[in-house]
């Protein structure tokens, strides 16, 4: 949806988008929206192998604008339906060792280690509330900017199983939650305020770089391969929160106001 401001905006039409913000606070409600599957990616010894899904997610956001301290805020909830999901993956790997056959001298050959990981996330599901709290808003010549970004904080239940050099090695963790950053929107075009308003871009989550890593598993199996298994936010670009070509959020309705 586009944002309904025209693209030149005059500095008349500047001062008179001021003096709507200046009328009174307003309410807008987005409905319930279907969201594209999720969840963390998988590293294996520093390489991205693979990524576990969450199931079908609904985003529900309330936006309400104070016009007097010229602020935004959004909240509300995502909902994520139960999910378990499995990848497998095998890497092999270059394991440098040293050969002592005494008398003769010692050699350092190295040798192609395979290894088949297989991950597994059980997700029981739940809701999980966001507040942006109220984030100032900065008008740029076009339209209003503002942060938009939130963090949200995911449990996920993994086990993994690894296969190499004949063994098998497994282990679970239990997350107490990888944090994303949730991205909601950071401009707001007014060109309808007050019925209605228009956010973009579109949501999306990013890492939270001191946070959403976990170390699942760090050890070095028998025959010399590295299993190093982390999981983090997946790249933004696979986390893109609604359908293709949305370019803008319009939020159409005003629940109240005062």
């Amino acid at each position: 949806m586009k944002i309904k401001t025209s693209p030149k905006i005059t500095a008349a039409c500047a001062l008179l988008l001021v003096t709507q913000l200046a009328g009174y606070s307003q309410t807008y409600v987005l409905p319930g929206q279907s969201l594209p599957p999720f969840g963390p990616a998988i590293l294996l010894s520093g390489s991205l192998v693979g990524s576990l899904s969450w199931g079908s997610a609904t985003l529900s956001d309330t936006v309400a604008i104070n016009p007097s301290a010229y602020t935004i805020e959004q909240s509300g909830s995502i909902s994520l339906a139960a999910a378990t999901s499995t990848f497998s993956v095998t890497q092999t790997q270059q394991v440098i060792s040293v050969v002592q056959d005494f008398p003769n001298p010692q050699m350092t050959v190295t040798n192609s280690v395979p290894g088949t990981l297989t991950m597994s996330m059980n997700f029981a599901g739940g809701t999980f509330s966001f507040d942006t709290g109220a984030q100032t808003l900065t008008w740029n010549g076009s339209l209003y900017t503002y942060n938009g970004q939130t963090p949200v904080q995911i449990p996920v239940d993994i086990s993994y199983s690894l296969v190499t050099g004949g063994q098998t090695y497994a282990g679970t963790y239990d997350d107490v939650g990888l944090f994303y950053d949730l991205t909601l929107s950071d401009q707001l075009g007014v060109g309808n305020y007050p019925n209605s308003i228009s956010l973009s871009p579109s949501p999306s989550w990013f890492a939270l770089p001191n946070y959403s890593s976990r170390t699942i598993a760090d050890f070095t199996a028998a025959d010399g391969f590295q299993a190093n298994i982390i999981s983090t936010a997946p790249e933004p670009s696979a986390m893109a929160l609604l359908a293709c070509g949305l370019l803008a959020l319009t939020f159409l309705k005003r629940q109240k106001s005062f």
